[in-house]
């Protein structure tokens, strides 16, 4: 999860999606 914080700080501009999986983690990743 800190390095997903990291490449967000890295990339403000990049929009983000917020996935809860089926393990309750919450990830983001990029959205194109």
């Amino acid at each position: 999860m800190e390095a997903l914080r990291s490449f967000a700080a890295q990339h403000p501009s990049t929009p983000m999606t917020i996935i809860l999986t089926d393990h309750k983690q919450l990830l983001m990743v990029p959205f194109n």
